[in-house]
């Protein structure tokens, strides 16, 4: 081939080249310019709607207007809007707003869409209810979720798409648009939607709140003039301008008596200085509401108690004064005040069982060494003065800590049939050596009270705290009376004390003829660690473990006092109808011997799982230690050889000790399990740990307690 020719060739490819590159720039021009005219259309589209819908008198008329702009923008033929119902369904309503191209072809598909209710999920709509989002089908009579799908194939209708009308995060309406042709999704039309989607939702905000404000004011005077609450307009000064009727059957006025006066006028002088700070704090906090409560005079010249909430509106032109409601609370105050202190004391209780879970895990270990060092230290070793020490302090704290489960109603009870008689007769003689011989103890036992189930060393020690109470508040002398009887507690109690509940019960009562209490003190004697002694004569929970333990009962405890008075501490426990079962007999304590068998040991704390850890190896057996509950299935998955126990804590983290212990049953079904924890009774109650035929041990425990229940475990019958 001849150079001419080549370069002919050559020039030949780069002209096609160049050719190529044009058009691929024009073409990329060309859809560069479809593109900004489709991005001003959307932007044209939406502007459109937002103010259509803004200047549309209702929400109907909104919607109707964005069904007619994006069918138009769109050139598809049939929109339609489903509402969001508001019962409890929360389905799609078919509403009566349309746009139909041609009403005539499409009027079977609009009344089959009239008389179709949509669930969330279901159809075109109901996905887009479901999913919060624009939701597009390319061929809805091939879609087997669409209801409509057989009349949609008989008019032709094909391509679906939906977008929800948002109003915050909650969909409040559907807009339904139908093509008579199969068209794929178009994301950008989609996102364009969401954005209407969006725009329509706060136009419809905007209606709601408007018809909202007009209803409101439509009702304003119906809802004031018939409030069983009083309403006020008072001036900055403070003269009432408006007063609703309710003001004379709170304070005995008529209408126009109050209007024109100084509420102030009629106020208790001991408020007049809360009142006037409560007052100014809403004068300088427009639109705050701020709350008081204050004792006004009635007309007949009896005191009432008011809670008045203000609300400074004085910049309002609408109002242009402070909004007073007020209701009369002089009964009710008495029972919130009981209420509250009962709600105060669950409080204290939560926090006081939770502490004592973290010390009972404390106390195990401090406990368990102190007592293991003692047994390696020789008996006229000079430490053991000091490990002793420690042994009675960690002692000393566990009984704190069970005072403390007490008040919280987290002790694990053995209840019994018994009855509170025997109780009271059992411990008269050490009662009589407590109190001293300068009190004079007297009993008034019914013969006829009933039986009542409870555990008889949690009620000795209710029976002997309270008597130590009583003796404390007569460092003179004095006379204590225990008193039992049956008591019925009716509604008209209950209502009366906050806390108690209708029934037959047992009633104890323990009065004395001290120094009494004051309103305040009466407010806390049953909190933890309150106590009016002076420092070092008391921990503050003998009362509180009074209370824990009524209340453990399912019983109720109430006090009446008054400086110089005495004091009368009333139980009610529960009574038990019918006949009484025999309590069962007491177990043997084995004494504390080991064994060769294998333990599983399960415990997250490591100071614990070092410890027992310790104390099973020094008694014979083989402890496979676990960390969590992950583990122990590895390890029983892994060990060839019997486990023969496993000591689990109950609460951990992945699974409870009971679900560790049922996931290993089928594997492993003769291996017996103990439950160790230093958790309250209701959370072991929880977990079923409590239920019979299960064994437990609580925390804190020294070491023979431990090896001893080992002991039993393996050795009970099946």
């Amino acid at each position: 081939m001849d150079a001419k020719l080549e370069e002919l060739i050559r020039l030949k490819r780069r002209l096609e080249r160049e050719r190529k590159a044009r058009a691929h720039s024009e073409a990329i021009a060309e859809q560069a310019l479809r593109d900004v005219y489709d991005k001003q259309r959307q932007v044209e589209l939406l502007r459109t709607i937002a103010v259509a819908a803004n200047a549309s008198p209702t929400v109907e008329d909104a919607m109707r207007i964005t069904l007619d702009r994006v069918c138009i923008y769109t050139g598809w033929p049939v929109g339609h809007v489903y509402l969001v119902s508001s019962d409890e369904s929360g389905g799609l309503i078919p509403a009566a707003i349309w746009h139909l191209e041609d009403p005539e072809r499409f009027d079977t598909f609009r009344r089959v869409t009239e008389a179709t209710r949509l669930a969330s999920g279901i159809g075109l709509p109901g996905r887009v209810l479901a999913s919060g989002k624009p939701v597009w089908i390319m061929d809805v009579t091939r879609d087997g979720n669409s209801p409509r799908a057989r009349v949609a194939a008989d008019i032709r209708v094909k391509a679906g798409f939906g977008f929800p009308v948002m109003v915050g995060e909650e969909v409040v309406a559907v807009l339904e648009f139908f093509a008579s042709e199969a068209i794929p999704p178009d994301d950008a039309l989609l996102e364009v939607m969401a954005d209407i989607g969006t725009q329509l939702g706060r136009a419809v905000e905007r209606k709601r709140s408007q018809e909202a404000l007009s209803q409101s004011e439509r009702r304003f005077r119906a809802l004031v003039e018939h409030s069983s609450d009083g309403v006020n307009l008072v001036a900055s000064d403070g003269t009432v301008l408006y007063a609703s009727p309710a003001v004379t059957r709170i304070l005995g006025y008529s209408v126009d008596e109050f209007v024109g006066r100084k509420a102030s006028e009629l106020r208790h002088p001991d408020d007049s200085r809360a009142v006037a700070r409560w007052f100014d704090t809403a004068i300088r906090n427009p639109g705050l509401a701020t709350t008081v409560h204050a004792h006004y005079r009635h007309k007949d010249g009896s005191w009432r108690q008011l809670q008045i909430v203000a609300t400074n509106l004085l910049a309002e032109p609408s109002v242009r004064a402070t909004v007073i409601n007020y209701r009369d609370v002089t009964e009710s105050k008495a029972l919130e005040d009981q209420l509250r202190q009962a709600q105060k004391m669950e409080a204290i209780g939560q926090l006081a069982g939770g502490v004592a879970h973290d010390f009972n895990n404390l106390l195990t270990v401090i406990l368990g060494r102190s007592l293991l060092l003692l047994r390696r230290l020789p008996e006229d070793d000079a430490l053991r003065r000091h490990v002793e020490l420690i042994q009675r302090t960690a002692e000393r704290a566990a009984a704190l800590t069970m005072q403390l489960l007490a008040f919280s109603r987290k002790q694990v009870l053995q209840p019994k049939a018994l009855v509170l008689n025997d109780i009271v007769a059992g411990t008269e003689e050490i009662l009589r050596r407590l109190i001293g011989e300068n009190i004079k103890l007297t009993t008034k036992l019914d013969p006829a009270v009933g039986w009542i189930r409870a555990d008889p060393a949690q009620i000795e020690q209710v029976v002997l705290n309270l008597a130590v109470n009583a003796r404390d508040a007569m460092p003179q002398g004095g006379h204590v009376v225990l008193e039992t009887a049956n008591a019925e507690l009716d509604d008209a109690f209950v209502s009366q004390h906050p806390g108690a509940r209708p029934g037959s019960y047992v009633m104890l009562g323990v009065a004395d003829t001290g120094c009494g209490m004051d309103r305040e003190t009466l407010g806390r004697i049953f909190e933890p660690f309150f106590t009016t002694k002076g420092p070092g004569k008391g921990t503050g929970l003998g009362l509180s473990t009074v209370y824990g333990i009524t209340k453990q009962h399912q019983g109720y405890i109430s006090v009446e006092s008054g400086l110089g008075r005495g004091s009368r501490f009333t139980l009610y426990l529960p009574r038990v109808e019918g006949a009484v079962e025999p309590a069962p007999a007491a177990m043997t304590v084995p004494e504390p011997l080991g064994g060769a068998e294998t333990l599983l040991l399960v415990e997250d704390e490591e100071g614990v799982r070092g410890l027992v850890r310790e104390i099973l190896g020094m008694h014979g057996y083989t402890v496979l230690e676990a960390r969590h509950p992950g583990e122990a299935l590895l390890i029983a998955e892994r060990h060839e050889g019997p486990i023969h126990l496993m000591v689990t804590d109950v609460i951990m983290p992945e699974m409870s000790g009971r679900d560790l212990a049922g996931r290993l049953a089928l594997p492993r079904p003769d291996m017996r399990v103990l439950y160790i924890s230093g958790y309250a009774a209701d959370v072991i109650g929880h977990h079923s740990v409590l239920e019979s035929g299960t064994y437990f041990l609580p925390k804190p425990f020294a070491p023979d307690v431990l090896v001893r229940k080992v002991r039993e475990v393996l050795d009970a019958k099946p």
